[in-house]
Order: structure tokens, then sequence, then C-alpha cells
């Protein structure tokens, strides 16, 4: 049916979304959240003050287009700041 076809490609978009995470964990990339979906993949990273180097990202990048089916351009970095607090 429709719906498990739906149900199992959230399982295997779930279980993908953890290789990757422990990958990149394994790269010096902690607490790095993936998220899939149709459009493509989006990684949340911890970014340091002077924010993430183009080295890091195109590491994220490589990784998660050798560990999948997805593309550079299909792959979002996003940079989660650390709190404003910590930085005054």
């Amino acid at each position: 049916s429709a719906a498990s076809d739906v149900y199992k490609r959230q399982a295997s978009d779930s279980m993908t979304e953890t290789q990757i995470e422990n990958l990149l964990l394994a790269k010096d990339f902690s607490e790095c959240v993936v998220y899939i979906t149709d459009e493509g993949i989006t990684v949340a990273v911890p970014a340091p003050a002077d924010g993430l180097s183009t080295a890091q990202v195109a590491t994220i990048t490589d990784t998660i287009v050798k560990e999948t089916d997805y593309t550079a351009p299909q792959i979002k970095v996003i940079e989660v700041k650390a709190d404003a607090q910590d930085a005054q």
C-alpha cells in the first residue's frame, strides 16, 4: 500500500540520518543533526564563533555524497551558532 511505502521510506531515511550523523561524529563534527526531505538533506552543525571553514563544509558535503544518492547541490549545511550569552 502507499502508506506502507511511505513508512518504509521514513524508516530508511531515519537510518540514513543516523548513519550520516555517526560518520560526521567520526570526523569531529559532534552534535550534528541531519534531516532528509524530498528536496535533499539538511545538516545542522554547531559552528565555532568564526564559523565553519570552507574545508569543513566540503568535508560534510563529501561525506554525504559518498554515502547517499544525493548530490552536493541538494545538501544544505546550516551553522548553528552558540548562544549569544557565551559571546559576551
